[in-house]
C-alpha cells in the first residue's frame, strides 16, 4: 500500500469516527430532558386532615380511589385537572371511587382531589391533592402489584404480582407471581429506582433465555435510554461469551406510572447466561478449586459484610461465585488475583511464561477494554466490573455491563479527583489503573520469549499493527516463534 493510500485511508477513518461520535451526541442531546423539567409540584388545598386518593393508571384510563367511606356522605365530588393549568374536570360518584377519562390528555402531569357530600347535600372537607401521570404507553406494558401494595425495599424481597401485555408488539403474554427488591448502589439513591425480580418458576421472558431471575433498569443518570443499549450491541460483535439481552418496557408499579424501564438478564452464573462448573463446599482442593469463579472490581465492597478481598494493589474485588465460597476457595482466588498482579507490574510483565499472559485471557480483556474506551465508561475497572476464573483456566473479563454513566454523561457518582478524563477509568487514577494501564500500554508489544528458549523480540516501534477487524486496529502481537498471527473473527449478531 502506497503512502498516499494510506493517508487518504487514515483520513476516511478518522471521518467515519466523527460522524459516528457527532450521532451519538446529537442523539443524547435530543432525548435529553428539558433543564426545567421534573416532577411538578403540587398545588392542592391548603391544610387538611384527610388523606389524598390513590390513583391507578390503566390502559386507557386513571381510576382514582379514596380509602375514607363516610358513612353520612350521599356521594363524592371528584376534580382532576393538568398540573399547569386551573381549569378543572368534575365528576360526582356514589362510592368513594371515579374511572378519570374525560379531561386526559397523554403524556402529562395532572392533579386530584375529592370531597364527600354531606345528607343536606353541603360540600364536607376536602382531601389532600394527589399527583399522577397519564401516559400514552406503545411498549410493551409490565404492571407490577405488591402485597398489600407493601413498599419495596433494597434489601429484602416482597411478594408480588406481575403481567406483561405486549401491546401490539407480537411478543407473548406474561402472567404469574415474583418477588421484587430494590438494586444497585448509586442507581438505587435516585428518584427513579431500579428492581430485582425473581419469578416463583422459571420463565421465558418476551422471547429472552428462561430463568427466574430478571432485573428492571431505570436508566435514570441516561436520559437518552439509548447507551446500555449500544455498549451492549458493540459487546454482541465481539467474542465476549455473554452479553445480557433486554427488552425495552412501560412500567406500572402499584398503579402508579413509572415510565420506561430495560427489562432483561441478571449477570449471573447459569445455563445461557454465565455458564462457569458450578462450585460446592466440597470444592475445595485439586482441579476442583481452580474454578468456577465470578468477580467484581467495586471501590465500595466491605468484606465484612460481603465475600470479597482487598488485593495486593489494593484493588476491591467482590466474590459474587461461589455464594458464599469456602475458606479454601476464597484464599485460592485471592492469591491467583494477587499473582496476576505482581506478574502484571513485574519487570518481565510481557514474559509469555510469567508475564501477566500466564494469568489472563488476553483476547477477553482486549475486547473488554475497547468497548469501555470507546463508551468512555466511568464503573471501568472501577465498579460492575465483572470478571470469570472458569476451572483450569485463566481470569477472562465480562460480561459488560453498567453504562447509564458513560458517553458523556454529566452525572458522575465518583469523587471529583478520581473522574476520569478523556477516557475510561483504565486511564484515570482509580484502583486498579496500574495493572490494567500496563496490559494496555504492552498489548500491542510482541511478547519476549521466554528466557530459556534463547529468543528475545524487539517490541514493534509501531503503536498498533495491521490487523482485519471491524474495529480500529488493536492490540496485536507477533507470536516468538515469527509465525504469522492469525486474526480473530469478531462475530455479527447472526452469527
Amino acid at each position: 500500500m502506497t503512502e498516499t493510500t494510506q493517508t487518504r485511508n487514515d483520513s476516511k477513518r478518522r471521518r467515519v469516527r466523527r460522524l459516528a461520535i457527532g450521532i451519538i451526541v446529537t442523539i443524547t442531546a435530543a432525548c435529553a430532558p428539558d433543564s426545567g423539567g421534573g416532577t411538578p409540584s403540587d398545588p392542592g388545598p391548603g391544610d387538611t386532615s384527610l388523606p389524598a386518593p390513590r390513583a391507578y393508571h390503566g390502559d386507557e384510563s386513571v381510576t382514582l380511589t379514596w380509602g375514607i367511606d363516610e358513612p353520612n356522605a350521599t356521594g363524592y365530588e371528584w376534580q382532576w385537572r393538568p398540573s399547569e393549568t386551573s381549569t378543572s374536570t368534575s365528576e360526582t360518584t356514589e362510592v368513594p371511587e371515579v374511572v378519570a377519562t374525560m379531561g386526559l390528555t397523554p403524556n402529562r402531569h395532572y392533579w386530584a382531589r375529592v370531597r364527600y357530600l354531606d345528607t343536606d347535600g353541603s360540600a364536607g372537607e376536602s382531601s389532600s391533592g394527589t399527583s399522577f401521570f397519564f401516559a400514552d404507553m406503545t411498549l410493551p406494558v409490565v404492571r407490577i402489584n405488591t402485597e398489600h401494595e407493601v413498599a419495596i425495599g433494597r434489601e429484602l424481597y416482597v411478594n408480588a404480582s406481575m403481567t406483561i401485555d405486549p401491546n401490539g408488539s407480537g411478543d407473548a403474554a406474561y402472567s404469574g407471581t415474583t418477588q421484587i427488591r430494590g438494586r444497585g448502589n448509586s442507581t438505587w439513591g435516585a428518584p427513579k429506582k431500579p428492581y430485582r425480580l425473581k419469578l416463583s418458576t422459571k420463565s421465558s421472558l418476551m422471547g429472552m433465555t428462561t430463568n427466574r431471575d430478571w432485573i428492571l433498569l431505570a436508566n435514570f443518570y441516561d436520559p437518552s435510554h439509548l447507551r446500555t443499549e449500544l455498549a451492549f450491541d458493540l459487546s454482541r460483535q465481539t467474542d465476549l461469551s455473554f452479553t445480557p439481552t433486554y427488552r425495552y418496557v412501560e412500567v406500572i408499579l402499584n398503579g402508579r406510572y413509572d415510565g420506561l424501564y430495560m427489562l432483561g438478564e441478571q449477570v449471573e452464573v447459569d445455563s445461557g447466561r454465565v455458564e462457569l462448573d458450578e462450585m460446592g463446599p466440597t470444592d475445595n482442593s485439586g482441579e476442583a478449586l481452580t474454578g468456577g469463579y465470578m468477580l467484581e472490581f467495586d471501590f465500595r465492597l466491605d468484606t465484612a459484610v460481603e465475600p470479597g478481598f482487598v488485593s495486593g494493589e489494593g484493588v476491591k474485588v467482590a466474590i459474587k461465585e461461589p455464594d458464599p465460597p469456602a475458606h479454601e476457595q476464597a484464599a485460592y482466588i485471592r492469591s491467583y488475583f494477587n499473582a496476576f498482579e505482581a506478574a502484571t507490574l513485574s519487570p518481565t510483565f510481557a514474559d509469555p511464561v510469567t508475564g501477566f499472559r500466564s494469568h489472563l485471557d488476553v483476547d477477553a480483556f482486549i475486547d473488554w477494554y475497547i468497548i469501555a474506551e470507546l463508551t468512555r465508561q466511568q464503573d471501568a475497572a472501577w465498579a460492575s466490573t465483572f470478571l470469570t476464573k472458569p476451572r483450569n483456566g485463566k481470569l477472562t473479563f465480562g460480561p459488560v455491563w453498567d453504562f447509564d454513566l458513560s458517553m458523556g454523561t454529566r452525572t458522575s457518582t465518583r469523587p471529583a479527583g478520581q473522574r476520569p478524563v478523556g477516557g475510561s477509568t483504565c486511564r484515570s487514577s482509580a484502583s486498579g489503573s496500574r495493572a490494567c494501564s500496563r496490559i494496555r500500554r504492552c498489548a500491542h508489544r510482541p511478547p519476549l520469549a521466554s528466557p530459556n528458549s534463547g529468543q528475545h523480540s524487539k517490541p514493534s516501534s509501531r503503536r498498533f499493527q495491521k490487523r482485519p477487524s471491524r474495529f480500529p486496529p488493536h492490540a496485536s502481537w507477533t507470536p516468538a516463534d515469527g509465525s504469522a498471527p492469525s486474526p480473530r473473527t469478531i462475530r455479527t449478531r447472526s452469527s
